[in-house]
This record gives C-alpha cells, sequence and structure tokens, in this order.
C-alpha cells in the first residue's frame, strides 16, 4: 500500500467516525438522592423540549420482557402534563435517542464496565453517568434550537434501572432511595446483594449548542423480590401492572393533595433541570 492508498484508507476512515459519533461521558458515584449534577441554568431561559422517549431497557433486560406498551403509556402522560404545564416548546424534528446520538443519562447501580449486562458484584455503590451527545447531534441541536427560538433543549426518558438496596440505622432498615424527598422501603430479609428493577424519569438540558448543562433522574417505584425468589439469586422484573399502577395511582402520601408520584418527580426534574417553579411550590 503506497502513500496515495494509505492517504485515501486515513480519509475513508475520518468521514465515517461522524456517522458513529465521539462521545465523553462524566461519571459520579452517588448515595442518595438529589440525583442531579452540572450547571443549573437561569430561571426563565426560553426553552423546548423534544419528544419524550423510553429506553431500550436495563442491561442483561430478558428479549421480549419489558414492558414497552405501558412504558410508552406514561411517555404520552409525560408529554401531555409538559404541553399542559407548557414551561417548554415542542421540538419534534430532533431525536432524542442515545442511539441516534443524542445525550443518555444512567442512574444505577455500579457495572463492571459501561456496556456490562450486570452490577458489579460486591459494589454496593451507585452511579450517575452523563454521556455527551455526539458532534453531529450537537450541531442539529443547535439548528434546532435556533429554528424554534429557543436557549435551551430538555430530553426526557422513561425507563427502568437496577439500583442497589441500602440499609439505614441500627435496625437495619432496608430501602430503596429513588428521588427527590421519596424513599421505599423494602421488606426487612430483602437482599442487600440482588438489585432491584425501579422505574424512573431521566432528564438533560442541553444549550443552544448542543452541550449538557445539567442532568439527572428521578426514581417513581422499585419492585419488590419475594424471599423464595431472591434466595436463589432471582430478581421480579417490572410488570406492565407495575408501571400502570404508577400511571394512574401511586402517589405522594407524605404532600398536600397527594399528587401523583409520576407528576411530583416530573416536577422536580423542570425545576433542577430549568429552575421552573411547580405550580403550589410543592
Amino acid at each position: 500500500m503506497d502513500w496515495r492508498q494509505t492517504a485515501l484508507l486515513a480519509a475513508a476512515l475520518l468521514a465515517a467516525a461522524p456517522a458513529a459519533g465521539v462521545t465523553t461521558t462524566n461519571t459520579r458515584t452517588v448515595k442518595s438522592p438529589p440525583y442531579y449534577h452540572g450547571q443549573k441554568p437561569p430561571d426563565g431561559a426560553p426553552a423546548g423540549h423534544l419528544p419524550v422517549i423510553v429506553a431500550p431497557g436495563p442491561p442483561g433486560t430478558p428479549e421480549g420482557w419489558l414492558p414497552r406498551g405501558a412504558l410508552e403509556e406514561l411517555a404520552a402522560a409525560v408529554e401531555r402534563r409538559l404541553v399542559e404545564l407548557a414551561p417548554t416548546t415542542p421540538v419534534a424534528d430532533l431525536p432524542a435517542s442515545p442511539a441516534a446520538g443524542a445525550p443518555d443519562v444512567y442512574l444505577g447501580c455500579e457495572l463492571e464496565t459501561p456496556a456490562a449486562d450486570e452490577c458489579l458484584a460486591g459494589s454496593r455503590s451507585m452511579t450517575l453517568a452523563i454521556t455527551s451527545g455526539t458532534k453531529r447531534w450537537r450541531a442539529a441541536a443547535a439548528e434546532a434550537a435556533r429554528q424554534a427560538g429557543v436557549e435551551r433543549l430538555l430530553l426526557l426518558t422513561v425507563e427502568l434501572a437496577e439500583h442497589r438496596v441500602q440499609q439505614r440505622g441500627l435496625r437495619g432498615v432496608k430501602e430503596i432511595r429513588l428521588g427527590s424527598g421519596l424513599v421505599q422501603k423494602l421488606p426487612w430479609l430483602s437482599s442487600l446483594d440482588q438489585p432491584v428493577q425501579v422505574l424512573q424519569l431521566t432528564g438533560a438540558v442541553v444549550d443552544a449548542e448542543g452541550k449538557v448543562l445539567r442532568a439527572g433522574a428521578e426514581g417513581l417505584y422499585a419492585t419488590r423480590t419475594e424471599l423464595a425468589l431472591s434466595a436463589i439469586g432471582g430478581q421480579r422484573l417490572m410488570a406492565a401492572a407495575d408501571v400502570d399502577r404508577v400511571r394512574i395511582e401511586l402517589r405522594r402520601e407524605d404532600l398536600p393533595e397527594r399528587p401523583l408520584v409520576w407528576e411530583t418527580a416530573l416536577d422536580a426534574l423542570l425545576a433542577e433541570l430549568l429552575g421552573w417553579a411547580p405550580p403550589g411550590g410543592r
């Protein structure tokens, strides 16, 4: 291969690189909420939002076990609430999926590697990882923001993740620290070694150039694995009925007017990512 062939090959590889995209990931170990990182944007900056998406599922999820239909109904409910509250302008002509180069937010158990299928054995740590959008996506985001007349773009995802069970106090209370002001207690005999599936909302806000300013997550509900199943290393997966219950019934009994858990979580995300004040100040 002479120098001309080498140069042509290098040019071809460089031309192909933007299609795959280059990203950077900021990873932090977290113990308890609030689960956010980055600079909080100034209040009142005009913002748009991309369509709310459903993530493919946590690493290792068996094929066909993701309750996609129920998750999509929850994502549609989140989208409707965004429109009703009107803190952002819908921006539909930009892909919101990490598979298309958009930023990604991960909150869950520590993994051996970013592409691992299982939680790191022996680790009790939780990780908040924020991955930037690709250069090509950032350029498209800048153009979408310009055309929409906004300074920020909000990305929201409905997803399932694996969280570690936490233990608190001398009595050894077992719990999942889901999000801002929300802790779900688990049976005392729940295993500390076996992660549980959590339904959560993740979000990121990018500036007018497509760069991530701030990102985070709010958990909604954790499954409870039966003792007999946990004893043999099994795990109860999130079912469509669980997701439907969160969307329709599950409420924050500790707050005035008992709002739905997912509505409160969305309000917290909007406050943290956009500086937006929720109705009634809740």
